[in-house]
C-alpha cells in the first residue's frame, strides 16, 4: 500500500505482519478529465532501453509523426473513455526490439514530470513503456 505525503511524494507503508484494519481519515477527489489530443500536440523525445532516443511529434489531428532519429515512431492517437488517456496505435521502424505495430494508451499524469506522458502498449515478449519528454 502506498500513500501520498504532503510534499506530493509517494511513500510505501510498512507491510502488515498480522490482520490489520484501516481507517480512512480523509480523501481528496482527483479530477477525472478527458484528455484533449490538441493538448499534447508538439515535439517529443523518448529514451529507448538500448540507450538511444527517438524523436517524434504529435499534431492536432492525433497523428504521430517520426522525427529525424534512426528509430522511427509513428501512429495515431484517438479519444479514450478512460480519464487522462488517449488510445494509441504505435508503429516503429529501426527501434531494436520494439514491436513493429502495437496498440495501447498514451497516459498523462502530473506525477510523471518532467515527462509529459507515457506510451504504454503490449509487445510480443514484454510490455512497451516509453516516457515522452517535450523538446
Amino acid at each position: 500500500m502506498y500513500q501520498r505525503e504532503t510534499d506530493g511524494k509517494w511513500k510505501m507503508t510498512p507491510a502488515a505482519t498480522s490482520d490489520t484494519s484501516l481507517e480512512l481519515l480523509n480523501s481528496s477527489a482527483i479530477p477525472s478529465t478527458v484528455l484533449n489530443i490538441a493538448a499534447v500536440a508538439r515535439s517529443y523525445t523518448v529514451r529507448l532501453a538500448t540507450g538511444g532516443v527517438a524523436a517524434f511529434s504529435v499534431n492536432a489531428s492525433g497523428d504521430i509523426v517520426a522525427g529525424i532519429t534512426s528509430c522511427k515512431l509513428s501512429g495515431k492517437l484517438t479519444v479514450s473513455a478512460l480519464p487522462h488517456t488517449l488510445k494509441l496505435s504505435l508503429g516503429t521502424t529501426g527501434c531494436g526490439d520494439l514491436p513493429a505495430q502495437s496498440e495501447g494508451f498514451l497516459v498523462a499524469d502530473g506525477d510523471y514530470s518532467p515527462a509529459a506522458f507515457r506510451l504504454l502498449t503490449s509487445g510480443a515478449s514484454a510490455p512497451v513503456d516509453l516516457w515522452a519528454y517535450p523538446e
